[in-house]
């Protein structure tokens, strides 16, 4: 038979350890964020991104994951254009 009260705090341990770990990584968009940008601001759409994140550097992700990359970025942060873009779909 089991001691409930040891398996538990056992548990509660093994859970906060779990609850610790770092869980997320650094976006695929990083190493390309410069150009992301620059094409942005010439009036690139999220598609056109999407399109040429796939053709030209071979990384697949959703125009929403761009638009919230993009949302992100200190220097797009007062650009209000980045969030109507986002709810548009293309």
């Amino acid at each position: 038979m089991i001691d409930a009260h040891k398996e538990l705090a056992r548990t509660k341990i093994q859970r906060g350890e779990r609850k610790k770990k770092k869980m997320w990584r650094p976006s695929k968009l990083q190493k390309h964020r410069a150009e992301v940008v620059a094409l942005y601001r010439a009036g690139a759409s999220l598609g056109d991104l999407k399109f040429w994140l796939k053709l030209e550097r071979g990384i697949d992700v959703a125009r929403s994951t761009v638009a919230r990359y993009l949302c992100k970025l200190p220097e797009l942060a007062n650009d209000h254009s980045v969030r109507n873009d986002a709810g548009q779909g293309e």
